[in-house]
Order: C-alpha cells, then structure tokens, then sequence
C-alpha cells in the first residue's frame, strides 16, 4: 500500500502532489493556463487543481489549428526520477481522445520500406519499426526509440503542445529506455538514457495498466513504473473506442495497444492507430 503525505495549505487545501493525486474532479479550467495556476504548478501546491481537469486548448500542430481537451493525469510523476535530478514540479497531461496531426509523411513497410504514403490531416498513425534499407527479407529495429513513430509523428505533437502551453512551460523529462534488443524474440536487452528534448512521448503499460501486460521486457518500464492517478482513479479514461498506441514491444514485430474495445491488446507495428502521447507542464 502506498501513503501519500499530505500538508494542509491556508487556502483550505492540501497543498501538494500527494493530496491532489488522490482525487478525480474532472472540471473545464478554461482555453489556457492562468498566470495563477502557473505559480501553483511551479510551488508544488497546485491548488484548486485535480486529477481529471482539462484545458481546452487551441493551437497549431505547424500545419493545422487543432482544438484539444489537455487532461491533467497526475502531479510530480517524475519529481527527483532522471540521470539529471529533476526538482521541478509539474502536472503529466494527456490528450483526452486521439491526437490528429497533419504534415506527416511515412514509408510503407508493407512493400519494404520504398513506397511513401502521406498520412495528412488524420487521426491514425503506423507506429513502425525502422528499417535501414530496403530488402528482401523485410527485417526491422523494433525499438521504440528508433520507431518512425518517435522520428516523425511524435515531433508534430510537440510542436502542438509547445504551441498550446509554451515552450518554456514544457517539460523535456529525460527517459530510460531501450536501446538494444534480440533480433529474434524483439526483447530488449540494454537501456540508457535519452538525451534529447522530446516533450511527447508514449505512454508504456505500466503507466495505463498499472503491470506489464504483453510488454516482453523489464527494460521496457524505466522510470515509467507506477500507474498515472487518472487510471487508478477513472479508468474508463483509457476508453475512447478508438485503439491507441503504447510504446512497450510485445516481440519482433508487435507492440503494446489499448484497443478499441476496452481491452489491453499487442499488435503488428505498421497498422494505423490512434496517438494519446503523456507530457509534462511546469
């Protein structure tokens, strides 16, 4: 059993991450973030904030304005986790539904990695694997962190993100995941450190389930380890009837799904599904 401290505020609050990861409200907070609500993220205190709360937010993604729900997930997930301390506290948000993006261009790996398709202005996105050359025999990376999903979908839902809370209020939180695997059975078998300033990046199981579920490796959890409040608190969250992606590798050629109906899932990486990336403001 995990206890939360808590530490009674003068406004009548419990004024930290604790008290405020303990309940779901789900309340509209508005079309931005108030100067107000700065101040009480940055404090660690914030109050009149809760697990479920939204910003309906709208900004560009670079090619399109797009009109999101931001959920609020959790408060200080990532407080004092990283190779690099980090003291910053923060809220973890998530879209409330599927991201659509526009500008994004993939190769089909169905025919070996030659043929383009433009995945403009829709709402699925292939998470998969890179493949270095074209070649016969259709062999991929499955690595997340080489995925085309973190190279070329996951870099226009930061630009949205960064348009829709500004740059300096997004947190870059350093991850540790995988960087090397088995080429026959997908399961990773080293980690290190990122060292870029990715703002989104995919939820893992361990994040929406609470456990690994389908996910092949320990190297597939990292800091990501416990369950996001919003899961915890209200599940149904995880629901859009849409399936969306995870990042965790199932094997060498599947990967982690929250499905369309409900159910944790593991599926091949090149079909299109739905992007709901985890970030942090601060």
């Amino acid at each position: 059993m995990i206890f939360n401290t808590m530490v009674r505020g003068t406004d009548g609050e419990y004024g930290n991450a604790g008290y405020h990861n303990s309940i779901y409200r789900g309340k509209y907070l508005g079309t931005s973030v108030t100067a107000d609500q700065w101040a009480q993220i940055s404090a660690g205190t914030f109050s009149d904030l809760y697990i479920g709360d939204y910003w309906t937010i709208t900004s560009s993604d670079g090619t399109a304005n797009r009109t999101v729900d931001w959920t609020i997930c959790g408060f200080d997930y990532y407080y004092r986790c990283g190779d690099v301390d980090n003291t910053n506290h923060h809220i973890v948000m998530m879209p409330s539904n599927n991201l659509t993006l526009g500008g994004i261009t993939l190769i089909n790996t169905a025919n070996a990695g030659m043929t383009v398709t433009s995945q403009e202005n829709v709402s699925a996105y292939k998470w998969h694997a890179t493949m270095a050359a074209p070649n016969t025999n259709k062999t991929y990376n499955i690595l997340y962190t080489t995925s085309r999903m973190r190279s070329t979908v996951l870099p226009v839902a930061d630009t949205l993100v960064k348009n829709a809370f500004g740059t300096s209020h997004c947190l870059a939180v350093s991850e540790l995941y995988p960087t090397s695997n088995d080429s026959s059975t997908g399961l990773a078998i080293g980690w290190g450190w990122t060292s870029d300033d990715r703002v989104c990046d995919l939820c893992n199981e361990n994040i929406v389930y609470g456990s690994c579920v389908w996910g092949t490796s320990s190297y597939e959890v990292g800091i990501d380890k416990w369950q996001l409040p919003i899961f915890r608190l209200y599940p149904q969250f995880a629901n859009t009837r849409s399936t969306w992606w995870l990042r965790s590798v199932t094997s060498v050629t599947s990967v982690a799904l929250v499905s369309s109906q409900g159910y944790a899932s593991s599926g091949g990486s090149s079909p299109a599904y739905g992007v709901r990336p985890r970030f942090c403001i601060y």
